[in-house]
């Protein structure tokens, strides 16, 4: 059987392998692999649907808040009274990106094999799959901290490539492991524990009324409210080596607690409290500490709408482009794929019209970072 060919950015070509990358590319990111990301507003990560494609376009969505009020009592007027569904104006921009690739050796233009192309389209995805959770990472953290990125070289600039620059995490929204208060106050006996869980759920769901912090929304699963924590892999060897017999625990809750159809829930370490613990590796890191000098990283605790993603060409089997090019004289193939997106961490403001604005839907915890495990 002869090998199937095609010319260099032939149509039937170039349709065929962006709508593959379109397919793949989501699978090589964690969040989106996890179970992270939907359409929907009931899960970590939303996707905005139903926009332009130009880059530098900007929308503006709502963030429902909690309702709010007491009820009329026995046969009281009803009409007039009604209680108003609040919602919180956010906004997020979208940019295109793109990268290339180009074969070293030779290539004819004429007849590009399929296994190259597919060569193509598997590097292209591992590094949209790695560029889009370091990316989500970085903007839902609010910095990029001392990190080494796959798929940015120079992070602080990159990270706002679609000029939703970076939200550091508000007033309410961090927290410190321990006793720790402060970055200043981190040492390194302020260490993750399931303790820190304990505290970050009261913080979640508690409305404090000296201040304008509200709760973080849960996400509705099984019947139950939930909510995720993101810690880094060292964390989880801590957490692992720590709890002994009760990671366990954790293993036996994902398993016997009625979360069989949710991918966030069966491709998590476990559940504490119905709150559910994934690990990455690149999580933020820091280095400046306690007095200056103390290693830490930033876990994410997250309930719904923490953060928000939009594509161009409406989300659909073309939001990637595809693009071939022959160099030096037909000896070598360069193969260019982009993306017009945009992602922000969801933040609402405090006050009617004011400039202090309150993270939504995630609280940074921020721990002693024991750079010599692994």
């Amino acid at each position: 059987m002869s090998e199937i060919s095609f010319g260099v950015n032939d149509p039937l070509a170039v349709a065929r392998w962006r709508k593959e990358l379109a397919k793949v590319a989501p699978k090589d990111s964690f969040f989106f692999q996890n179970g992270f990301v939907s359409s929907g507003s009931d899960n970590i990560i939303r996707v905005l649907e139903d926009l332009k494609s130009q880059a530098g376009y900007k929308i503006t969505f709502g963030l429902r808040g909690n309702l709010q009020g007491s009820t009329v009592k026995g046969d009281s007027t009803l009409e007039g009274n009604e209680n108003d569904l609040k919602f919180f104006d956010d906004s997020l921009q979208i940019n295109q990106e793109r990268i290339a690739l180009k074969t070293k050796g030779k290539a004819d233009a004429q007849n590009v094999p399929y296994d190259l192309r597919a060569e193509m389209r598997d590097a292209h995805s591992i590094w949209w799959g790695e560029h889009f959770d370091e990316i989500m990472i970085a903007k839902l953290s609010g910095a990029v901290g001392i990190n080494t990125f796959e798929t940015m070289d120079a992070p602080s600039t990159d990270v706002a490539w679609d000029n939703n620059s970076l939200r550091a995490p508000s007033t309410n929204r961090i927290m410190y492991s321990n006793d720790a208060t402060s970055k200043g106050s981190l040492g390194t006996n302020d260490t993750f524990t399931l303790d820190d869980v304990d505290k970050l759920l009261l913080r979640a769901t508690r409305i404090d009324a000296t201040t304008t912090r509200r709760k973080l929304q849960p996400l509705r699963i099984g019947g139950q409210n939930m909510y995720v924590l993101l810690i880094d892999k060292v964390l989880e060897h801590q957490l692992r080596t720590a709890t002994s017999g009760r990671f366990y625990d954790l293993e036996k809750a994902k398993i016997q607690g009625g979360f069989k159809d949710s991918a966030l829930v069966q491709t998590s370490l476990g559940v504490y409290r119905n709150v559910i613990l994934h690990s990455h590796e690149g999580m933020i890191k820091f280095n400046d500490y306690g007095a200056g000098s103390v290693t830490a990283v930033r876990s994410l605790f997250m309930g719904a709408m923490a953060g928000a993603m939009a594509m161009g060409s409406d989300n659909g089997a073309n939001k990637f482009s595809w693009h071939e090019k022959m160099f030096d004289y037909d000896n070598k193939l360069g193969v260019a794929t982009g993306c017009i997106w945009g992602f922000q961490k969801t933040s609402y403001a405090t006050t009617q019209g004011g400039g202090t604005r309150e993270d939504y839907g995630v609280i940074a915890l921020d721990s002693y970072y024991d750079a010599t495990i692994g």
